[in-house]
């Protein structure tokens, strides 16, 4: 099958999908899952990761797919989808770290007022592990 009648036959589907079609909507699913699976591993280079955006990418397109307005742009619509999950993620990942700041004085917490050096030492490195 050549490239155009494949992307005839993708533009088929969704325009199909489009209308409720839901063989349409399970074949594009079918389709797209391979390919948006890579796409973000090559971007996130985690397996886990991958895999729970791949599917948060793949339910916002089946949420999403009657607003498509250019069908023949299904791809990079479809892409610009998972790509904007990961940025999301690593957004949100960013959010939940530690300050350097804080990360201080949670570890000066640790420390205890007996003046024993190796106990403190310890209690920082084990202090330290928690945090990062």
């Amino acid at each position: 099958m050549s490239n155009i009648s494949k992307n005839s036959d993708v533009l088929n589907l969704v325009k199909k999908a489009q209308r409720g079609c839901q063989q349409s909507i399970d074949s594009l699913t079918q389709l797209a899952n391979g390919t948006m699976f890579a796409y973000i591993y090559r971007l996130t280079l985690n397996w886990d990761i991958a895999e729970d955006l791949q599917q948060e990418t793949l339910l916002e397109m089946v949420k999403s797919l009657k607003n498509l307005r250019k069908p023949q742009l299904f791809w990079s619509w479809l892409y610009r989808i998972a790509l904007s999950k990961v940025q999301h993620y690593y957004r949100q990942k960013k959010a939940q770290t530690i300050s350097p700041a804080e990360k201080e004085r949670l570890l000066q917490k640790s420390l205890r007022d007996d003046h024993d050096e190796l106990k403190n030492l310890i209690n920082r490195e084990l202090a330290e592990a928690v945090v990062d």
